[in-house]
């Protein structure tokens, strides 16, 4: 191989490589695919699990899972655990997927659960991030962007 058909060769290996991290990861839990969050890298899966974290701090992690437990089980579960309930609400995504939302903290950390039922599988997705930083609600909200992507 000459130098110019090596040249060429090593610019479309180089191209197709930038235009494949264009396009989103996507997830596959009980037949049902979730789309990885913007900056977020996948760190374990499963087949009814996975645990995702910021690309710019493991700090903020984000676990989805196939469950079998209803949300109010989880919160009592979690206040023996020791976890501190803020808040919780219910809301349907603009997917038409209704989410039940719970706030907790612990340890200097804010957990946010997030349990729906899709194509007849029941999810729960949880997020933790430092008390340094806020609650969103939007689209800056890596739980709600992979409820949203289903």
């Amino acid at each position: 191989m000459n130098f110019k058909n090596f040249f060429i060769f090593l610019s479309v290996l180089i191209l197709i490589s930038s235009i494949g991290a264009v396009f989103a990861q996507n997830v596959t839990l009980d037949d049902v695919v979730f789309e990885v969050p913007q900056n977020y890298t996948v760190k374990n899966l499963t087949d009814v699990s996975a645990r995702m974290v910021r690309d710019d701090n493991a700090n903020y992690t984000v676990f989805i899972f196939v469950s079998d437990s209803e949300s109010n089980i989880a919160q009592n579960s979690n206040a023996i655990s020791g976890f501190t309930f803020l808040d919780g609400n219910n809301y349907t995504a603009s997917n038409n997927i209704s989410v039940t939302q719970q706030n907790y903290m612990k340890n200097e950390t804010y957990f946010s659960y997030y349990s729906f039922d899709v194509e007849g599988s029941h999810f729960l997705i949880g997020y933790s991030f430092p008390v340094e930083d806020k609650f969103v609600d939007d689209e800056e909200n890596p739980a709600n962007a992979i409820i949203e992507s289903i």
